[in-house]
This record gives C-alpha cells, sequence and structure tokens, in this order.
C-alpha cells in the first residue's frame, strides 16, 4: 500500500468519491470551502498498484498549546463503499499509520471519522478492533432521516405521511411557487429567511460570510448545490440550501417566515429538492438530524415530526470514531470541553 498525496487531483478525486459512496463532505471543493475557514486540509489516498483503496479530506483544526486534531467528515471514502473487504480495511491501516507518523509531528491529539453508512450495514466491531473508540461528541447527525427516490415520483409521494402530502397540495392550492438558483439574490432571500427563523427559535446560525463561502466553492466554482426559494404573492416565504453529490442530496439549511405557518410552502420546497435530487441522478434524500425518539422534550422533536412526514423513516448511523495518538492530552481536551459544553448550558449561551 503506497500513501499518495492527491491535492492536485481535483478530477479524480471527485471521481472516486462520486462512485464509492462518498458525500459531498468529501468533496475536493469542501476542503477548498473548509481551508478559508482556518483548517490545514490535505487530500489522502491509499494506493494499492494501480488501484485507489481509500481517499480522504484530513482537515486539522488547532487545539490550545499548539495541539491540533484531525478530522476526516463523513469519511474515509474506500472502494465500493464496502468497509468488510480485506483490501479496504488494510488501506485504513495503512492511513492511520501515516496520520499517526504525521501527528508526531504536528503535535496531533486525534482523528475523528464518522462514516455515512447506517450501524447494522457497519463492521463497528472491526473498527474498534483497528483502534477506534466511540467519540465522546458526534460532529455530524447520527440519526437521519433519508427518503429513497429509486421508486417513480408518484410513488414517492404516495409513500409520505398523509399529512405531509395533505401540506404539498395545499401549498400548491395557495398559489405558492418555488423556483432554485444560485445567485446573490437566491443567496440574499435565502439568509434573510434562516436568520428570522433562527431569532424567532432563540437558536444559533452562521453569519453570512460563511454562505458567501459556500456559495463560492459549491455553487459557482462546482455545481454541487443549490437554493430554493418558495414565494406566495411573490414574496419570499421559505427557503432550502440542497447538495447533490453522487447518490445523495443533503438539505443542509433552511428557514421560513411566521407566515408560512399557514402556507406550508417548508413542504412544498421540500418535495421540489427531492424532485430536483431526482433529476440530478441522486438516489436519496437526506434529510439530515432528526431526535431519536418520539419524546416530546427534546429539543429535535419538531424537526422529527416535520421530517418524518416525508415518509424517509429513522436511519441510526455509526456516528463519530476517535483513533487517539496522544492519551492524556485527549483526556484533558475531551473533558475540558465536556465542561464548558455544561456550563454554557446552565449560564444558557
Amino acid at each position: 500500500m503506497q500513501v499518495e498525496d492527491l491535492s492536485r487531483a481535483k478530477g479524480a478525486w471527485n471521481k472516486f468519491a462520486r462512485e464509492n459512496r462518498g458525500g459531498v463532505l468529501q468533496s475536493y471543493e469542501w476542503g477548498r470551502f473548509r481551508q478559508e475557514m482556518e483548517w490545514d486540509v490535505s487530500y489522502v489516498g491509499i494506493r494499492d498498484g494501480k488501484q485507489t483503496r481509500l481517499q480522504a479530506v484530513v482537515m486539522r483544526k488547532a487545539l490550545p498549546g499548539g495541539y491540533g486534531f484531525y478530522y476526516v467528515p463523513e469519511g474515509p471514502v474506500v472502494k465500493d463503499g464496502d468497509w468488510k473487504d480485506a483490501k479496504n480495511r488494510e488501506a485504513l491501516k495503512e492511513f492511520v499509520a501515516h496520520l499517526e507518523e504525521r501527528a508526531h509531528e504536528d503535535k496531533t491529539v486525534f482523528v475523528k471519522v464518522d462514516p455515512h453508512f447506517a450501524v447494522e450495514e457497519f463492521p463497528t466491531d472491526w473498527l474498534a478492533e483497528a483502534g477506534f473508540r466511540d467519540s465522546p461528541e458526534d460532529v455530524q447527525a447520527a440519526v437521519v432521516s433519508e427518503v429513497d427516490l429509486r421508486p417513480d415520483p408518484e410513488d414517492i409521494f404516495v409513500s409520505f405521511k398523509q399529512k405531509g402530502r395533505y401540506n404539498v397540495r395545499k401549498a400548491v392550492k395557495h398559489g405558492v411557487k418555488v423556483r432554485k438558483g444560485t445567485g446573490q439574490k437566491e443567496l440574499d432571500q435565502f439568509y434573510m429567511l434562516l436568520e428570522e427563523t433562527a431569532k424567532r427559535q432563540g437558536i444559533t446560525y452562521r453569519e453570512k460570510w460563511y454562505y458567501e463561502l459556500f456559495r463560492k466553492y459549491l455553487m459557482q466554482e462546482h455545481d454541487d448545490a443549490t437554493f430554493f426559494i418558495a414565494s406566495h404573492n411573490n414574496e419570499p416565504v421559505a427557503a432550502t440550501l440542497v447538495t447533490f453529490f453522487g447518490d445523495e442530496a443533503v438539505y443542509l439549511y433552511g428557514g421560513s417566515t411566521q407566515a408560512d405557518r399557514n402556507l406550508y410552502a417548508s413542504y412544498l420546497i421540500q418535495w421540489s429538492g427531492m424532485e430536483e435530487a431526482r433529476r440530478r441522478g441522486c438516489t436519496f434524500y437526506n434529510m439530515t438530524g432528526i431526535a431519536s425518539t418520539d419524546d416530546q422534550n427534546d429539543a429535535w422533536a419538531g424537526l422529527r415530526q416535520f421530517k418524518l412526514k416525508f415518509g424517509g423513516g429513522q436511519t441510526n448511523l455509526v456516528g463519530a470514531r476517535d483513533y487517539v495518538f496522544r492519551p492524556v492530552e485527549y483526556f484533558l481536551f475531551t473533558n475540558a470541553d465536556r465542561v464548558r459544553r455544561k456550563l454554557a448550558k446552565r449560564s444558557g449561551r
């Protein structure tokens, strides 16, 4: 097995990721996007002869004291997406050995991975045997709702819960119109609705520059995402940001006005996203995180109720796993972060 630097292999990188169950977070453009946000990014490949077995967008974030950690979002990507293949397992070991060697030089404490696979189809026991432990914190949602786009559109729509179908039809009846676009106008309208929703619900949200950079790398330089804007009487009432990469579309962010409670544009806009995803050849529409149970006290209970109306059901993912290079520092940093989050929660921040 041979380690390769693939930082200049954009075309080959995305081809491998798309063909081997890699998601947008393992795209070449995502790495460039995150480089603009104080992450050191490298593109690592593991080759077996002429065959690439594994590749990973590896991002390093600084920690206090000159330390840092690596993060491989929704990766690594292995050939055929087959984590049970012996050669792919050998490639993962080579990848970890490569990172461990780097970690000694740049004071990296651990590497976090979170392969985007359902628990039942992934060899978690083997991952543990390879030295990975359950992470105390997930970066990506570990419980999601995914809609299967492989049936005919009529059958997909029928799979929605009755209330979901009803609300889509109500939005159409109310005259809601949905358009897609990647321009500055769409970004401005999207952000206006995102900000309004966040303030109304009392939740944190990213500053606009984040979405400006997102648009630059995943919309202008590459056609991996688009905004959907739902309007009523020419006034924007709901908006979403959806990515398209390989076999998966991902609903990343959204927002709406208070008026949308009676217009149901948030339902029609999701259906429009699914139609576009299917047109682009995606076979799954990932609605991202939901609460893991029907507990109404869960902070994500409302999202669960909304997203499950689209018939996707619940998928429990593998979740984050950490491989530790420096055990003492890992203990100190992870426990300090846990205390910080508890104190922030108690103070309401």
